[in-house]
């Protein structure tokens, strides 16, 4: 008989401060135990990699139920405003529009806490009440210099050895070909989610940066928000004396300072499916050792529990991308709400075009992707996850139990995921229940939900630009259709091969990287040298951007 133990841990989650992490969270932890003969309940063995170091510990967290939030809730007070496009190419309209439209909000009440001028051109604001709102609104709504104004919405993450994930993609030939540190995949991936944890040993951080709004002055150089936020202006700060207790609302945080580093686990989870390295440490990734770049738009709310960001935040986040996308080739979005953004799909097209790939996770709550933002921006790849327990085609093996709020259920092996948005939309299938990867405090978990789904098709992005750096988004987005297995796909009884229970007559390819992990030219595309005095042959990446080369410790543009 089995059953499941539902136990809650309190444990340290990482405080932005540089010397130590001491802000505690709860996290709920669901342990599958098969109860024995005399009706005691033993503990089960913890899930153990195929490869283990020599030395050390390696800590595991068992696995988090599955986000079913939809998000999409309107921000009290908060909009985000887009410049009419006939000012936008002229430097000298643009700089007067900002200055005017900037005095105009902050001088009736409101605080700019985000500019936007690398994808779309314009900026948002917080209003400290209503009045302040039904001032503002009509006069922007009249301004020739004003495209539209739209409310602000939350965004949430859809979430929540070689692994058996990797088997069913075929990525395998890539990892156990060689033996030893592999050198890392030559490419770099931006990660807009809950930041990554920035010491974790099997992860490769290139940059950090973070669109949270502190209640102490962010530093210039980690944060993408604007200067000098009055929080108490527009009732987002503790010391508010008009509150007793203020409701903070994303991309506003409780904390005193933030960076990129995450306090919620997932964009660690996330990032370790992309590329955790291989190095007889923990899991192993689709590309191994890449570089990631850890944008934080999504933060820890320690009343709710929940981690969550704004429309706003991630606009944010995308112009970054944009502003260095002559080094980034890909960017993983495991979030959105149930929502429509004009704002949002506007950056994402302008960064496409700058040819930076997204990948977006299609959603958690078994509806139609179309609903869901970004997941239904007709220029990114969308992800939609399915379950898969041994690796291989052809549902061999015994059902899976995915914790899914009103969508939980044993699911059969290799098939749809029974919390999986579907429909015209989606691109892409790939593996998201129970998938093992990176976490807190250099800890492994295992998650799922399309939030895992969706980093495995960011990984084989990151591979294929290492191979062939000139292919465009959308030949990418092509090149996977073409390569994933389809319903006609006969079971090779290995990973090429289709799933069953797939929701819709919309039969999106699942994954496949047999392909490409058999070319001999993947071999040749690492950049790497020996570092002066290391032992061992140990590894370290140049990366190439542009013309010249740098560390990873280099100036990035922010």
């Amino acid at each position: 008989m089995i059953f499941f133990l539902v136990v809650n841990i309190a444990q340290a989650v990482q405080a932005q401060t540089d010397q130590n992490k001491g802000i505690e969270g709860v996290i709920t932890i669901t342990r599958e135990v098969e109860e024995d003969s005399d009706g005691d309940t033993p503990e089960p063995p913890l899930p153990s990699p195929q490869s283990m170091p020599s030395t050390g510990l390696i800590s595991y967290n068992k696995t988090e139920s599955i986000n079913t939030d939809a998000g999409g809730e309107k921000i009290p007070f908060q909009y985000i405003v887009v410049f009419d496009d006939a000012i936008v190419n002229n430097i000298t309209s643009l700089q007067d529009a900002f200055q005017g439209l900037n005095e105009i909000v902050e001088n009736i009440g409101a605080e700019i806490i985000f500019t936007y001028n690398s994808t779309l051109a314009g900026f948002a604001f917080k209003a400290p009440n209503q009045l302040i709102v039904d001032q503002l609104l009509p006069l922007l709504r009249i301004d020739p210099r004003v495209k539209y104004v739209e409310q602000d919405q939350t965004v949430v993450p859809f979430s929540e050895l070689v692994p058996s994930n990797l088997y069913r993609v075929e990525a395998v030939p890539l990892h156990i070909d060689s033996e030893g540190p592999m050198p890392n995949i030559n490419s770099d991936i931006a990660v807009i989610d809950t930041g990554i944890d920035l010491d974790h040993p099997d992860l490769n951080i290139y940059a950090n940066t973070t669109t949270i709004i502190p209640q102490e002055e962010a530093s210039s150089d980690s944060s993408l928000t604007a200067s000098n936020i009055d929080t108490e202006k527009v009732h987002q700060s503790l010391n508010d004396a008009s509150a007793n207790t203020p409701k903070l609302y994303p991309p506003f945080s409780p904390y005193p300072s933030t960076s990129g580093d995450d306090n919620c686990g997932h964009g660690t989870h996330v990032s370790g499916i992309i590329a955790a390295k291989r190095n007889s440490l923990g899991v192993v990734g689709i590309a191994p050792g890449a570089n990631l770049w850890s944008i934080k738009v999504l933060e820890l709310n320690p009343i709710t529990g929940k981690c969550e960001g704004s429309i706003s935040s991630v606009i944010s986040a995308i112009a970054y991308v944009t502003r260095n996308a002559d080094k980034i080739d890909v960017t993983n979005l495991s979030l959105g709400c149930k929502c429509n953004s004009s704002a949002l799909d506007e950056a994402i097209r302008e960064s496409i075009q700058a040819n930076v790939v997204y990948v977006v996770a299609a959603g958690n709550l078994h509806e139609d992707a179309a609903l869901f933002s970004p997941a239904n921006n007709s220029e990114v790849i969308t992800v939609s996850a399915i379950a898969d327990r041994d690796g291989k085609c052809g549902s061999q093996d015994s059902p899976i139990y995915a914790d899914a709020g009103n969508f939980s259920d044993f699911l059969s092996d290799d098939s749809f995921a029974s919390f999986s948005n579907y429909g015209p939309v989606v691109d892409l299938a790939s593996p998201g229940v129970k998938i093992n990867s990176t976490y807190l405090n250099g800890s492994y978990a295992t998650m799922g939900g399309t939030s895992a789904a969706a980093p495995h098709v960011t990984g084989a992005v990151a591979l294929i630009k290492s191979m062939t750096p000139s292919m465009s988004p959308s030949e990418i987005r092509l090149e996977l259709e073409r390569a994933g297995s389809t319903p006609d796909t006969v079971c090779n009884g290995q990973g090429h091969g289709y799933f069953s229970n797939d929701t819709d007559v919309n039969a999106e390819p699942l994954l496949y990287l047999g392909d490409f992990t058999s070319r001999e030219d993947l071999r040749v595309t690492f950049d790497t040298f020996i570092e002066p005095g290391s032992q061992n042959g140990t590894f370290g990446v140049y990366k190439e951007h542009g013309s010249n080369k740098f560390k990873p410790e280099d100036e990035i543009d922010c």
